[in-house]
């Protein structure tokens, strides 16, 4: 595994390339790097070559969701996630708690907009300008 840059390193995991650009120019403006992956299986390939400060993965994706990458995730002691932030355009109890119990951080909700992504960085402690 490589080690850690000066800048934050978050992982960004959605299937749609308009909201991945949107996402990593939001992170960009609070000072942080980013690393693209389209799809869970790519994720997993990322997250064994380097280590991430944070993960944000969407749960509606093709294939294996959010959900169960973030559950993989934990489950493998070969990769050291702090924080995993999941993201939905729909978020209701049930996927809070399953997300929850996947070992979510926290789970937002689509669109997210800079104040939204500041205040939750704030809240685990992350850093940001």
């Amino acid at each position: 595994m490589e080690a850690a840059s000066s800048s934050p390193l978050v992982l960004l995991v959605d299937d749609d390339a308009a909201v991945r650009r949107a996402l990593k120019m939001l992170l960009a403006s609070i000072g942080w790097q980013t690393v693209e992956a389209a799809n869970a299986q790519e994720a997993l390939g990322c997250l064994t070559d380097r280590f991430y400060d944070l993960v944000i993965v969407d749960i509606n994706m093709p294939g294996m969701n959010g959900i169960e990458l973030c559950r993989l995730i934990h489950k493998n002691d070969n990769i050291a996630v702090p924080i995993c932030l999941v993201l939905s355009g729909l978020v209701d109890d049930k996927v809070r708690k399953e997300a929850c119990l996947a070992g979510a951080t926290s789970v937002l909700t689509k669109p997210l907009g800079r104040q939204d992504l500041i205040d939750e960085f704030k809240k685990h402690g992350l850093p940001c300008l």
